[in-house]
């Protein structure tokens, strides 16, 4: 389910020119085959230059985008940090064709899901043109994410930075913003990008600087708070 912060005013046109992009760093390897009615618009952007990789990609429909700016690196932690280059639009800036550039809207998905054309049109249908993003929501808040967080190593292994994140936020906007589930938390298995939105540029600039404040790789923490100071943005 979307977060809904306005009412649906302004929808666009489902046939909407529309990316479906993933990412693959590290030894994260799985990738599903692109849907039949995605192909020629769907595009993995990755680290992995083995041409093993690169036959398989190719093999299920992907296009191959290299992150160049970045190591290939086997550090778990690291490349999940990395990743959230291609959830956060960083790679744009770097490509000498970037997307954004060509499609008006960009569907992040992580890499272990699978969209189809049906569902994009859906998406579409009831996204909100006034907003730069819609993303999921969960019903947790970002306390409870937290400590859910320790389930995995390499959260573990960042626990340090995602709590100066948390620690920042209630100093500044009170225990209430972080413990407060008003606004949904977010779940960041997917994020519909509107690039041709007019804050889309300063957007993206914002979070990805809060991105290199706090070097850590639990996204779900670091976009909640990033996001209630811009609700009107988000959908």
């Amino acid at each position: 389910m979307l977060i809904y912060l306005q009412n649906g005013l302004n929808k666009v046109n489902i046939m909407s020119n529309i990316a479906l992009i993933t990412g693959l760093t590290g030894n994260f390897t799985k990738l599903n085959p692109v849907d039949e009615g995605l192909l020629q618009h769907s595009f993995v952007y990755t680290t992995n230059k083995t041409q093993e990789f690169k036959e398989e990609a190719i093999s299920k429909g992907w296009n191959i985008k290299y992150l160049n700016h970045l190591e290939h690196t086997e550090n778990l932690p690291l490349a999940s940090i990395q990743s959230k280059d291609v959830k956060f639009c960083k790679f744009d800036f770097d490509d000498p064709e970037p997307l954004i550039d060509h499609y008006d809207y960009i569907l992040y998905a992580d890499h272990k899901f699978i969209f189809t054309k049906e569902q994009v049109n859906i998406l579409l249908d009831n996204f909100d043109n006034e907003c730069v993003c819609a993303v999921g929501q969960q019903g947790s808040n970002v306390f409870e994410e937290f400590f859910s967080a320790t389930a995995y190593q390499r959260y573990i292994d960042c626990m340090g930075e995602m709590r100066r994140n948390i620690d920042h936020y209630v100093e500044i906007k009170g225990w209430e913003y972080c413990s407060s589930r008003t606004t949904p938390m977010a779940n960041m298995s997917y994020i519909l990008w509107n690039t041709k939105h007019p804050n889309f540029q300063t957007f993206i600039k914002d979070l990805q600087q809060e991105q290199a404040e706090y070097k850590h790789p639990e996204c779900q923490i670091l976009f909640t708070l990033f996001m209630k100071q811009r609700q009107h943005e988000i959908q």
